[in-house]
């Protein structure tokens, strides 16, 4: 039986049992491979996995995780990984694609993102980071209404680096290093590099 199998693939144990359960009498890891065996019983060639470990405990959102890298490699499909948590990005991802009020404002390789950031809300996300010694830093402002969105930036009015321009126009996403892209108006027209 395929369901079966696609059960079996994403380890569950004794899938012919799940198959005959409810999902109120699943736990939230069984369910969450559930969700991903059924994803995969289309042969995606992307899978999108929105915030797969939320409400689970460290334990399972660690197997979801690895269940996760296991499926790219062994299936060769990609995976769409849209989280919150930086760590998990860092751990799983290729490239990052780093959003604000629904905007891209910066992607590039994983490593790139971490150690060269270059967009002011990247930026932020990073200082932002618990690190031990050192004092927690927070964004300035607060998120705006989604259905009152700021005009230009969407990140303008908590920008320490904001300029008239960026109120006025949304900044187009350019390469400012190779495969590093930024939509900010600090970098428009002038390709800073690394170096700034």
């Amino acid at each position: 039986m395929i369901a079966s199998s696609l059960l079996k693939e994403v380890e569950i144990a004794d899938p012919s049992r799940v198959l005959k359960q409810h999902p109120h009498q699943l736990s939230g890891g069984m369910k969450q491979r559930v969700v991903i065996a059924m994803a995969l019983a289309c042969c995606t060639r992307l899978l999108i996995a929105d915030e797969p470990t939320t409400s689970l405990d460290v334990t399972i959102q660690a197997q979801i995780l690895e269940l996760v890298k296991k499926l790219k490699t062994e299936i060769q499909t990609s995976i769409l990984y849209i989280t919150h948590d930086l760590a998990v990005a860092a751990e799983i991802c290729d490239r990052v694609g780093v959003m604000y009020l629904g905007s891209i404002c910066e992607l590039a390789e994983v490593a790139e993102v971490y150690q060269n950031s270059l967009h002011p809300y990247t930026k932020a996300l990073m200082a932002a980071v618990p690190k031990p010694g050192k004092e927690l830093s927070a964004i300035s402002g607060f998120v705006p209404d989604p259905l009152d969105l700021p005009s230009g930036c969407r990140f303008h009015p908590r920008c320490d680096a904001a300029k008239k321009i960026c109120q006025e126009r949304q900044p187009a996403l350019i390469e400012i290093n190779p495969n590093h892209f930024v939509a900010c108006h600090l970098y428009n027209g002038d390709k800073l590099g690394k170096s700034s």
